[in-house]
């Protein structure tokens, strides 16, 4: 677990300071996805630098932002619920077993990152555009989340794990009966 702080001109983390666009990006780029503790920490001091008006994360970082703790959410679910396992090559993040639809599926925190990605953004800046989307997204992400303090405090709620577990269970379902296209589309 690193040293994490937010103050006026940025994160420090370990004593070096970082902008806060970089500290966003990590979420991105998948540098958080192995350490969730940090990225929790991360996200802690991003709202409440926020709250002081020390930085304004504009929609697509609260987005990406807002991606990672759903996705984090949901693995937190899976490890809680027995479906974690180490990683047989070296150096690969664990992945966690996902059976909902019948079919054990290995899922790491990138899979469900991704697939948030295509469950909710792209189907919302499809159908709404650009701006009204981003806003949508936003919003979609945060009915996925509710409050419980007796977990910490914010946990993935029914309707949050209703939609992803729903959208596993398409693809499951799409993979056995072979509702995939043979071959890969060239566009």
């Amino acid at each position: 677990m690193n040293e994490i702080k937010a103050i006026p001109e940025g994160i420090i983390i370990n004593g070096k300071l970082q902008a806060y666009s970089d500290v966003i990006s990590l979420f991105e780029n998948g540098t958080y996805d192995s350490c969730p503790v940090d990225a929790y920490q991360a996200l802690q001091e991003i709202n409440e630098a926020h709250q002081r008006g020390w930085v304004d994360p504009d929609m697509d970082q609260q987005i990406v932002m807002w991606r990672w703790l759903v996705a984090g959410m949901f693995i937190r679910e899976l490890a809680k619920n027995g479906c974690e396992s180490e990683s047989i090559t070296p150096g690969e993040d664990k992945y966690y077993t996902y059976a909902g639809g019948g079919i054990p599926v290995p899922l790491r925190m990138r899979n469900v990152r991704n697939a948030l990605m295509c469950l909710v953004e792209t189907q919302l800046l499809q159908i709404l555009g650009s701006d009204e989307g981003r806003v949508a997204c936003t919003e979609a992400y945060r009915a996925m989340v509710t409050n419980f303090p007796d977990d910490g405090g914010l946990i993935l709620s029914a309707e949050g794990m209703r939609q992803i577990t729903g959208f596993l269970d398409a693809f499951v379902t799409m993979a056995v009966t072979g509702a995939f296209p043979d071959n890969r589309a060239i566009h």
